[in-house]
């Protein structure tokens, strides 16, 4: 399943982030700050740099 993530590394979404990677979900995490891009895709997850309104 492929699953959007808003909120990039906070106390949700980094667990949650690696919860659905290990079950074999594809996930993109939405960053809005670009200096996080390799953290998030040590995780096993997509980036994607924006925000959302």
């Amino acid at each position: 399943m492929k699953i959007t993530i808003t909120g990039s590394l906070g106390h949700i979404g980094r667990p949650l982030t690696l919860d659905l990677v290990k079950a074999g979900h594809k996930v993109t995490v939405i960053t809005s700050n670009e200096n996080k891009k390799n953290e998030i895709e040590a995780l096993g997850a997509l980036v994607a740099v924006g925000r959302v309104f």
